[in-house]
């Protein structure tokens, strides 16, 4: 277990303790289970497809992808959830301050990512050709990822519907949040004369 995975699954634990005593287990496990399905299935699209590539330093593993990854961007799609709601910060949760919180998580990231070496990571971008370090694609990914399922999952929280109802809701529009999501990147991909 490297470092980074070992400070996402604490990241994960904390968000979890945090969600289950302020809002209670269903809460917790619609918010968590959907989004970590949804980064997981989309970083191993990008795996599959030889644009990245995770050293074997990892110790859990969700087929080609590090459990971790998947957990981690919940864990941090909580936190800034959290700041959206919390009613001391300017910001709420009808939309504008989510897309404002996940593009601040996602140039984050990308900035991260940018200026901090390769193995304390534990990944690679392979052929990003006459790119930065880390594709502009990888932003934008993590972006719609982070902004529609947290426009998603807001909407769907204030539906008068049961918690089962509402985790089917969640699980349906993560896989098609998925296909859109790879649909938009590889467009990207074929407008930018990479493929």
């Amino acid at each position: 277990m490297n470092l980074l995975e070992a400070a996402l699954f604490a990241l994960f634990a904390l968000s979890l303790l945090h969600g289950f005593l302020s809002r209670g287990g269903w809460w917790v496990a619609r918010f968590f289970i959907p989004i970590t399905c949804l980064a997981l299935f989309v970083d191993n699209v990008v795996v599959a497809a030889g644009h990245l590539r995770y050293l074997p330093s990892f110790f859990l593993w969700a087929y080609g992808v590090p459990l971790c990854i998947g957990i981690g961007w919940g864990a941090l799609l909580y936190i800034v959830y959290w700041f959206a709601e919390h009613p001391k910060l300017p910001l709420n949760n009808d939309g504008k301050g989510l897309v404002v919180l996940s593009l601040l998580l996602s140039l984050t990231d990308f900035f991260v990512e940018s200026c901090v070496p390769t193995s304390l990571f534990g990944w690679e971008w392979v052929g990003v050709g006459g790119e930065a370090k880390v594709p502009l694609r990888n932003l934008l990914g993590w972006f719609l990822i982070s902004s529609s399922y947290l426009l998603v999952f807001a909407r769907v929280e204030a539906l008068e519907a049961g918690p089962r109802k509402k985790m089917a809701i969640l699980l349906i529009c993560s896989i098609a949040l998925s296909i859109l999501i790879i649909a938009v990147l590889k467009f990207v991909r074929v407008v930018a004369g990479i493929d």
